[in-house]
């Protein structure tokens, strides 16, 4: 019989340390699985993390302090870029104590990479990292002029961020605290999130890397220039290593790059295989747990998830993180 919409329990919920904490357990002994992602809008994560506890993994994911219902600041100061490292670390904290894991692996998307990987150094439980569309900073000048001749936007995100603070936006009113200066910084290398000053570390770390050729907002060298410095390390100190690159020319940006195949591909790599069926079963999964909506522009949009998404975010209205005033439809368009 088919698994109905009404058969998914959502994803408890708890706080950690000022964290809103989004957990789901998973099998007896199975290694822990944390999501580190972007700080747009909360709901793609669900999904991520049904599938992912459909592999057995426990599974736990918080939004950034300061961001949705994560309460704090969130880059607000000059030092406070390595915020974003604890946020992550105490979110790996959370999953130890909560599920005994032995073995913990992230999974990291966008802004979550560089916080993923300094997370990782500080805890000996984090063995995998993979990472997509992750914005490496680092303070060499030559390729952050590189990166901006080549239409990087990773500067310009800070800046949308500091109006979205200062005037407000339709669907919310932005991050608590955040200051432009303290990001800028950051992204030119000049806090501790700067994961080439931690490559003899990280070099112990199992890593996935995937970019888009066609990301527009993130440029894909940042992941390159990254992989390739961290393979001249492991040369030069006779080390083998445990990073994977894979570059993906798909014609999607950043936003939509991130899809079911690329998530089978992190369920793989955390799995180290996954048994022949488990994909298709899993894509099964998905489609008897989405809901087809209507745009205004009378497109389909496919929700997985659906209740669970808009449980949320009706969560998130409550507690007037997000306007009241955008439709449903407006705001699932946003996520998805």
């Amino acid at each position: 019989m088919a698994r109905n919409m009404s058969a998914i329990e959502p994803p408890h919920r708890e706080n950690y340390k000022g964290l809103s904490v989004h957990y789901l357990n998973g099998g007896k002994n199975k290694a822990s699985v944390v999501i580190a992602k972007d700080i747009w809008f909360p709901g793609k994560e669900f999904g991520w993390m049904f599938l992912l506890n459909r592999l057995g993994f426990n599974v736990a994911y918080a939004p950034y302090r300061g961001t949705w219902l994560s309460q704090g600041e969130f880059i607000s100061h000059a030092d406070s870029a390595m915020s974003l490292t604890e946020d992550i670390s105490d979110l790996i904290r959370s999953s130890l104590e909560k599920f005994g894991s032995s073995e913990v692996f992230i999974l990291s998307y966008s802004l979550g990479g560089p916080p993923s990987l300094m997370a990782s150094t500080r805890c000996k439980e984090v063995s995998k990292i993979f990472m997509y569309g992750a914005p490496i900073y680092t303070d060499d000048s030559k390729l952050n002029r590189k990166y901006e001749t080549e239409g990087d936007s990773v500067a310009k995100v800070g800046a949308n961020l500091s109006k979205l603070n200062a005037n407000g936006g339709y669907f919310f009113g932005g991050y608590t605290g955040f200051s432009l200066e303290a990001y800028n910084k950051m992204i030119l290398g000049g806090t501790q999130l700067n994961p080439y000053k931690s490559l003899r570390e990280l070099s112990q770390k199992q890593i996935f890397a995937m970019h888009s050729v066609t990301d527009k907002l993130v440029h894909c060298d940042r992941t390159v220039d990254f992989v390739n410095a961290l393979k001249q390390f492991c040369k030069e100190n006779g080390i083998e290593p445990k990073i994977e690159l894979e570059l993906i020319d798909d014609g999607r940006g950043h936003r939509n790059g991130f899809g079911l195949e690329e998530l089978f591909k992190a369920g793989t790599f955390f799995s180290g295989t996954l048994a022949p069926g488990v994909i298709e079963r899993l894509k099964n999964f998905i489609k008897q747990n989405q809901r087809k909506i209507q745009k205004s522009d009378g497109e389909w949009l496919s929700v997985p998830f659906y209740d669970c998404v808009v449980r949320h975010v009706r969560e998130l209205q409550k507690e007037n993180t997000l306007h009241q005033e955008p439709s449903l439809e407006e705001i699932l368009a946003e996520i998805f």
